[in-house]
């Protein structure tokens, strides 16, 4: 049964909310992500027998590029970490503490980030499908985007 559609096309069709509807009448549990205009795929080919190899270094790939994503913004992500350390009352935290806090403010700023909830979108997990791993990108950078993407995770 399938968990998603990814659905691309050059311009916006008069079927495409009807095709959608009936997407979600026959599995109502299908994530549906269309996008319209430019839009660059990542396939990377994961090999069965290096399977959690590659899920242990796809789950640093991520973190260090929310990381990255963080920082872009110098002056966000300690306005995010203080805000945490006032709501959790920590004026002096501990080091295991502090790390933990900037991972929290780390995550709190992705989830800012347009698209993050969907697992294709660049920096997360990617969908799984027949020993593969897949990302999309939108927009006029998209290609772009992608092949930094390929980079960080290669």
């Amino acid at each position: 049964m399938p968990v998603g559609v990814l659905w691309i096309n050059q311009d916006p069709t008069e079927t495409t909310d009807e095709l959608t509807k009936r997407i979600h009448e026959e599995v109502p549990s299908a994530e549906v992500q269309r996008a319209e205009g430019e839009v660059a795929l990542f396939i990377l080919a994961i090999p069965e027998a290096k399977a959690s190899e590659g899920a242990a270094l796809m789950m640093k790939a991520q973190q260090s590029w929310r990381w990255r994503i963080a920082l872009r913004t110098p002056q966000r992500f300690p306005a995010v970490l203080r805000s945490l350390c006032l709501q959790r009352k920590q004026s002096n935290p501990e080091e295991f503490i502090l790390r933990q806090m900037a991972q929290d403010a780390v995550n709190i700023l992705w989830e800012g980030q347009e698209g993050h909830q969907y697992a294709m979108t660049i920096g997360n997990a990617g969908r799984q499908h027949r020993g593969a791993c897949s990302w999309w990108a939108q927009g006029p950078r998209c290609l772009e985007q992608i092949q930094e993407w390929k980079q960080w995770v290669q």
